[in-house]
């Protein structure tokens, strides 16, 4: 069965809650969280379940190097203006090949400063785990199915380390699909992304980490992964509640176990995006997924 793109679905769902406006409660205006913070119900006014609200603009003038930049959101006074965008985050891709990204914290420098490893806004990486490398080892996957054109399944994955000299492991990322020969036959089906979090929450400059045994350690991670969407007059849709617009095949949702969504993020135009996460999520951790769509 032949595939289209995530349109938005309108479905009477249960709608997805956004950050409160602080003008109309008695609420102050929310925190931002830092780069490596969980987001925690301090950041989103009164209600736990809001999400942060972020813009992601792809640069289209950087050359082979990608460039995307990460703005956080904030609602205006009463919720009927245009909301206040408040520069975040830089992402680089480190050449014209392969999934690595540099990520750079704009709250440590202007959103003008050099993007350089040396730099002291510089985070840490998002990098694809290649088959068989070291890199690849480091993610702790125990199973890793190559890409191939017979092969019944495929299987990609990312790593996001920090800065560090250990370089952490602050999430990986995996991608399941049919192999080529599959999506010959049957067209493209939704991505399939599972997001692998530290379970433990961080605390200001203390950051959670994944153990590199975290296959074997279940109860050290929280494991996302993509809601599925539902098949309707030819299209794929989900319930984005007015924050995706355009069709992609790059939107989609992570939710838990129980079926809660913990992050979105779609399309609004050519080069800009909407992404939304809360906890267990950080800045950094949710740009970084979202990095993987660009990628695949």
């Amino acid at each position: 069965m032949r595939t289209s793109p995530y349109k938005e679905r309108s479905s009477k769902s249960l709608p997805l809650a956004s950050i409160k406006d602080s003008s109309s409660d008695d609420s102050s205006t929310p925190a931002l969280p830092r780069v490596y913070e969980t987001v925690k119900p301090q950041h989103l006014g009164r209600s736990g379940d809001s999400f942060i609200q972020c813009l992601l603009v792809r640069d289209v003038t950087s050359g082979p190097q990608e460039r995307y930049r990460l703005s956080f959101q904030l609602p205006s006074r009463g919720g009927k203006g245009k909301a206040t965008v408040v520069p975040a985050m830089v992402a680089q891709k480190e050449n014209s090949i392969g999934g690595h990204y540099n990520l750079f914290d704009l709250s440590r420098a202007g959103p003008e400063a050099a993007l350089t490893k040396k730099a002291g806004h510089f985070v840490g990486k998002l990098r694809q785990d290649v088959k068989g490398g070291s890199a690849r080892r480091k993610s702790g996957l125990a199973i890793f199915a190559a890409k191939s054109e017979t092969a019944a399944t495929s299987t990609v994955s990312y790593t996001l380390v920090n800065a560090n000299k250990d370089k952490d492991k602050l999430a990986v990322y995996i991608y399941d699909a049919p192999g080529l020969v599959t999506q010959w036959r049957e067209g493209q089906p939704p991505r399939k992304l599972r997001a692998i979090l530290a379970s433990g929450q961080s605390n200001y400059g203390d950051t959670a980490v994944v153990p590199d045994d975290w296959t074997k350690r279940q109860e050290a991670v929280v494991e996302l992964k993509t809601k599925e969407p539902f098949f309707d007059v030819g299209q794929y849709r989900l319930n984005f509640r007015g924050r995706v617009t355009v069709p992609s095949v790059k939107n989609f949702q992570l939710e838990d176990d129980e079926g809660k969504v913990l992050l979105q993020f779609g399309r609004v135009s050519d080069h800009k995006f909407h992404l939304d996460f809360c906890h267990p999520f950080c800045p950094a951790t949710a740009f970084a997924a979202v990095l993987t769509q660009f990628d695949i």
